[in-house]
Protein backbone atom coordinates (compact mmCIF):
# COMPACT_ATOMS: atom_id res chain seq x y z
CA UNK A 1 0.00 0.00 0.00
CA UNK A 2 1.26 3.51 -0.84
CA UNK A 3 2.30 5.84 1.98
CA UNK A 4 -0.01 8.73 2.82
CA UNK A 5 0.84 12.37 3.52
CA UNK A 6 -2.02 14.32 5.12
CA UNK A 7 -2.50 18.09 4.98
CA UNK A 8 -5.41 20.51 5.26
CA UNK A 9 -6.80 23.07 2.82
CA UNK A 10 -4.40 25.89 1.91
CA UNK A 11 -1.50 24.15 3.66
CA UNK A 12 1.90 24.40 1.99
CA UNK A 13 4.51 21.67 2.06
CA UNK A 14 7.94 20.97 0.61
CA UNK A 15 9.98 17.98 -0.44
CA UNK A 16 11.62 18.02 2.98
CA UNK A 17 8.23 17.61 4.67
CA UNK A 18 7.64 14.40 2.72
CA UNK A 19 10.93 12.77 3.69
CA UNK A 20 9.77 11.78 7.18
CA UNK A 21 7.14 9.47 5.69
CA UNK A 22 8.42 8.69 2.20
CA UNK A 23 12.16 8.51 2.91
CA UNK A 24 14.02 7.96 -0.40
CA UNK A 25 10.72 8.08 -2.35
CA UNK A 26 10.04 11.66 -1.25
CA UNK A 27 11.73 13.24 -4.26
CA UNK A 28 9.82 11.08 -6.74
CA UNK A 29 6.49 11.68 -5.01
CA UNK A 30 7.08 15.43 -4.89
CA UNK A 31 7.94 15.46 -8.61
CA UNK A 32 4.69 13.61 -9.38
CA UNK A 33 2.74 16.16 -7.34
CA UNK A 34 4.51 18.98 -9.18
CA UNK A 35 3.42 17.48 -12.50
CA UNK A 36 -0.13 17.16 -11.18
CA UNK A 37 -0.13 20.79 -10.02
CA UNK A 38 0.95 22.02 -13.46
CA UNK A 39 -2.16 20.49 -15.02
CA UNK A 40 -4.57 21.00 -12.11
CA UNK A 41 -3.90 24.45 -10.71
CA UNK A 42 -7.39 24.69 -9.22
CA UNK A 43 -6.64 21.72 -6.95
CA UNK A 44 -2.95 22.07 -6.13
CA UNK A 45 -0.67 25.02 -6.75
CA UNK A 46 2.85 26.35 -6.25
CA UNK A 47 3.57 28.51 -3.21
CA UNK A 48 7.10 29.09 -4.47
CA UNK A 49 9.72 27.16 -6.43
CA UNK A 50 10.39 24.88 -3.46
CA UNK A 51 6.92 24.20 -2.11
CA UNK A 52 3.40 23.28 -3.16
CA UNK A 53 0.16 24.52 -1.63
CA UNK A 54 -3.30 22.96 -1.45
CA UNK A 55 -6.32 24.94 -2.63
CA UNK A 56 -9.87 24.98 -1.24
CA UNK A 57 -10.61 21.40 -2.25
CA UNK A 58 -10.58 18.28 -0.08
CA UNK A 59 -10.03 14.67 -1.08
CA UNK A 60 -7.10 12.59 -2.23
CA UNK A 61 -4.47 12.85 -4.95
CA UNK A 62 -2.94 9.48 -5.72
CA UNK A 63 0.23 8.97 -7.74
CA UNK A 64 2.49 5.98 -8.36
CA UNK A 65 4.61 6.81 -5.32
CA UNK A 66 2.03 7.80 -2.74
CA UNK A 67 -1.18 9.51 -1.70
CA UNK A 68 -1.73 13.15 -0.75
CA UNK A 69 -4.71 13.41 1.58
CA UNK A 70 -6.28 16.90 1.74
CA UNK A 71 -8.64 17.37 4.69
CA UNK A 72 -10.91 20.30 5.68
CA UNK A 73 -9.21 23.29 7.23
CA UNK A 74 -9.95 23.30 10.94
CA UNK A 75 -8.08 24.31 14.04
CA UNK A 76 -8.34 23.32 17.69
CA UNK A 77 -8.56 26.58 19.61
CA UNK A 78 -7.33 24.89 22.79
CA UNK A 79 -3.85 24.61 21.30
CA UNK A 80 -3.77 28.35 20.67
CA UNK A 81 -5.05 29.24 24.12
CA UNK A 82 -1.97 27.58 25.64
CA UNK A 83 0.23 30.12 23.88
CA UNK A 84 0.76 33.76 24.86
CA UNK A 85 -2.35 35.40 23.41
CA UNK A 86 -1.08 38.90 24.19
CA UNK A 87 1.01 39.13 21.02
CA UNK A 88 -0.44 40.43 17.77
CA UNK A 89 0.75 37.29 16.03
CA UNK A 90 -1.31 35.04 18.28
CA UNK A 91 -4.33 37.32 18.03
CA UNK A 92 -4.11 37.16 14.27
CA UNK A 93 -3.99 33.37 14.40
CA UNK A 94 -7.05 33.34 16.65
CA UNK A 95 -8.96 35.51 14.19
CA UNK A 96 -8.05 33.27 11.28
CA UNK A 97 -8.89 29.94 12.85
CA UNK A 98 -12.34 28.41 12.74
CA UNK A 99 -14.70 29.20 15.60
CA UNK A 100 -15.19 25.72 16.96
CA UNK A 101 -16.25 26.72 20.48
CA UNK A 102 -19.90 26.53 19.45
CA UNK A 103 -19.56 22.88 18.49
CA UNK A 104 -20.32 20.55 21.38
CA UNK A 105 -17.37 18.45 22.47
CA UNK A 106 -19.72 15.50 22.67
CA UNK A 107 -20.00 15.71 18.92
CA UNK A 108 -18.51 12.90 16.84
CA UNK A 109 -16.17 15.43 15.24
CA UNK A 110 -14.01 15.18 18.35
CA UNK A 111 -11.89 12.28 19.38
CA UNK A 112 -11.69 11.20 23.01
CA UNK A 113 -8.86 13.61 23.75
CA UNK A 114 -10.97 16.47 22.30
CA UNK A 115 -8.60 17.10 19.43
CA UNK A 116 -10.53 18.20 16.39
CA UNK A 117 -10.32 15.55 13.71
CA UNK A 118 -10.60 16.99 10.17
CA UNK A 119 -11.22 13.56 8.64
CA UNK A 120 -14.29 13.03 10.81
CA UNK A 121 -15.45 16.51 9.86
CA UNK A 122 -15.19 15.66 6.16
CA UNK A 123 -17.11 12.40 6.58
CA UNK A 124 -19.89 14.17 8.47
CA UNK A 125 -20.01 16.93 5.84
CA UNK A 126 -20.33 14.33 3.08
CA UNK A 127 -23.24 12.74 4.94
CA UNK A 128 -25.19 16.00 4.63
CA UNK A 129 -25.08 15.95 0.81
CA UNK A 130 -28.44 15.37 -0.84
CA UNK A 131 -28.82 12.01 -2.61
CA UNK A 132 -25.33 11.01 -1.56
CA UNK A 133 -24.26 7.43 -0.76
CA UNK A 134 -22.35 8.90 2.19
CA UNK A 135 -25.67 9.84 3.84
CA UNK A 136 -26.44 6.19 4.57
CA UNK A 137 -22.93 5.24 5.57
CA UNK A 138 -22.66 3.34 8.84
CA UNK A 139 -18.93 3.92 9.25
CA UNK A 140 -18.21 5.41 12.66
CA UNK A 141 -16.03 8.43 13.42
CA UNK A 142 -13.70 6.19 15.40
CA UNK A 143 -13.23 3.94 12.36
CA UNK A 144 -12.74 6.81 9.92
CA UNK A 145 -10.18 8.52 12.13
CA UNK A 146 -7.96 5.44 12.11
CA UNK A 147 -7.95 4.55 8.40
CA UNK A 148 -6.85 6.50 5.29
CA UNK A 149 -9.47 8.61 3.53
CA UNK A 150 -9.18 6.51 0.37
CA UNK A 151 -10.03 3.37 2.36
CA UNK A 152 -12.97 5.21 3.96
CA UNK A 153 -14.38 5.80 0.47
CA UNK A 154 -13.79 2.16 -0.49
CA UNK A 155 -15.50 0.98 2.71
CA UNK A 156 -18.50 3.21 2.01
CA UNK A 157 -18.73 1.89 -1.55
CA UNK A 158 -18.60 -1.73 -0.39
CA UNK A 159 -21.24 -1.05 2.28
CA UNK A 160 -23.53 0.45 -0.36
CA UNK A 161 -22.85 -2.44 -2.76
CA UNK A 162 -23.62 -4.97 -0.03
CA UNK A 163 -26.90 -3.20 0.75
CA UNK A 164 -27.98 -3.18 -2.91
CA UNK A 165 -26.92 -6.80 -3.39
CA UNK A 166 -28.94 -7.97 -0.40
CA UNK A 167 -32.04 -6.06 -1.50
CA UNK A 168 -31.68 -7.24 -5.08
CA UNK A 169 -31.52 -5.12 -8.19
CA UNK A 170 -34.77 -3.61 -9.44
CA UNK A 171 -36.07 -5.56 -12.38
CA UNK A 172 -39.28 -5.80 -14.41
CA UNK A 173 -40.60 -7.42 -17.56
CA UNK A 174 -40.83 -5.53 -20.82
CA UNK A 175 -44.05 -5.93 -22.74
CA UNK A 176 -43.30 -7.16 -26.26
CA UNK A 177 -46.16 -7.28 -28.77
CA UNK A 178 -45.57 -9.57 -31.73
CA UNK A 179 -47.42 -11.52 -34.41
CA UNK A 180 -46.22 -15.06 -33.69
CA UNK A 181 -46.57 -18.42 -35.41
CA UNK A 182 -47.55 -19.94 -32.06
CA UNK A 183 -49.64 -18.89 -29.07
CA UNK A 184 -47.44 -17.45 -26.35
CA UNK A 185 -48.43 -14.83 -23.80
CA UNK A 186 -51.63 -12.79 -23.81
CA UNK A 187 -53.71 -12.81 -27.00
CA UNK A 188 -54.60 -9.27 -28.10
CA UNK A 189 -57.96 -9.89 -29.80
CA UNK A 190 -58.41 -6.56 -31.58
CA UNK A 191 -54.96 -6.63 -33.17
CA UNK A 192 -55.21 -10.37 -33.79
CA UNK A 193 -58.44 -10.01 -35.79
CA UNK A 194 -57.12 -6.98 -37.66
CA UNK A 195 -53.82 -8.58 -38.68
CA UNK A 196 -54.69 -12.27 -38.94
CA UNK A 197 -58.06 -12.36 -40.66
CA UNK A 198 -56.45 -14.33 -43.48
CA UNK A 199 -53.49 -15.87 -41.60
CA UNK A 200 -55.35 -18.13 -39.19
CA UNK A 201 -52.10 -19.84 -38.22
CA UNK A 202 -50.74 -16.71 -36.51
CA UNK A 203 -51.38 -15.17 -33.08
CA UNK A 204 -50.87 -11.53 -32.14
CA UNK A 205 -49.83 -11.59 -28.51
CA UNK A 206 -48.01 -9.59 -25.87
Amino acid sequence: MNSIFSIIEYQAFSKEDLKEIFKEKAEGFYKELEDFAKNNENLLGFKNKNSLKAKNYVGIIQTKSGVLEILPKCTNLDSYKKEDSSSNHDKEKLRRCYELDNISKNNDFYEKDFKFNPKNLLINMLKTLKNSPFKKSQISSLQSSKIPLFEVFITMFLDEFDSVYKKGLMRSYLSCEENRAFLKGKLLFNEHIKRNLIHKERFFTS
